[in-house]
């Protein structure tokens, strides 16, 4: 157990241990690093939650149940965070809303450079740099290129609701 009372970070349950939504943050590094916040879910699908996929609320879901985005579920208010580490279909654990994490970019194009802003793009829970007119759907910002399909590190900045 840490500091605030929970598990690892990267531990996975079959049942809620914790309250689904609770927000975890760890203080920041040493060297000025951001610090991370971490949100409890439930992976709602029937497929495992892989290192770097966006995971969202679904259509008529409530709470923290997530899902791997469609199209139309890549707004930032259904965003719920990043996946760290994989996580169980019908399993329940930490995923990350802010600080740099792991992000995975869409198969057919990469993050183009450093410091382009992200968006879901609604494919198998993969980002793609923000293109005109969506920049209300921004939910971070790459730290380097990253090439189609794989992943790379971000700054994370999902809402805390």
């Amino acid at each position: 157990m840490n500091n605030h009372g929970f598990g690892p970070i990267d531990e996975v349950y079959t049942s809620e241990v914790i309250p689904v939504g609770t927000i975890r943050e760890e203080p920041p590094g040493y060297g000025g690093v951001a610090p991370k916040r971490y949100r409890f879910v439930k992976n709602n699908t029937v497929s495992a939650f892989v290192v770097g996929e966006v995971v969202v609320r679904g259509d008529g879901l409530t709470g923290y149940l997530g899902l791997k985005p469609s199209t139309s579920q890549r707004t930032r208010q259904r965003v719920l965070g990043f996946v760290q580490h994989a996580i169980a279909a019908g399993s329940f654990g930490w995923i990350q809303c802010g600080g740099f994490g792991t992000v995975k970019a869409q198969a057919g194009s990469g993050l183009t450079a450093d410091t382009n802003f992200v968006v879901s793009n609604g494919t198998a829970g993969t980002v793609e740099d923000m293109a005109a007119g969506d920049e209300h759907l921004v939910i971070g910002q790459s730290a380097a290129a990253i090439a189609a399909g794989a992943t790379g590190t971000a700054f994370i900045d999902c809402p805390d609701i």
